[in-house]
């Protein structure tokens, strides 16, 4: 373990430690700690990163539905966050690695008109 803070989401990898805040709000710092290194704040890219938005993977559902196309929170996506979420604690279970069959295409990014409190504008 390259090192820890006791946070609520610590995520631990060989090259190095993420810290992401709290994942019930929307806000908050996130920090990596590369390996040998010291803890350094990322800069948050997502023009939301800052409100709560709990129910923007509903909402996004709802919109895609209704317009024809497949929604981010898709079945072949969950059971890849499934797989992940599985290995996690088999990998810590049997102190090994564990490798990762599913391939899902990354959800493209969602629009920044939600600023605005509007989806797929």
């Amino acid at each position: 373990m390259a090192g820890h803070k006791h946070v609520p989401l610590e995520l631990y990898g060989t090259e190095g430690t993420l810290l992401v805040p709290d994942p019930n709000h929307f806000g908050g710092e996130v920090q990596l700690l590369k390996k040998g290194g010291e803890f350094e704040i990322q800069e948050l890219s997502s023009p939301y990163a800052d409100g709560n938005y709990r129910s923007i993977g509903v909402a996004d559902m709802a919109h895609a539905i209704r317009s024809n196309r497949q929604h981010r929170a898709n079945g072949d996506l969950a059971l890849h966050v499934l797989e992940v979420m599985e290995a996690f604690q088999t990998a810590s279970d049997a102190g090994t690695t564990v490798s990762i069959t599913t391939v899902v295409d990354r959800p493209a990014p969602l629009a920044e008109s939600l600023v605005d409190d509007r989806i797929g504008q």
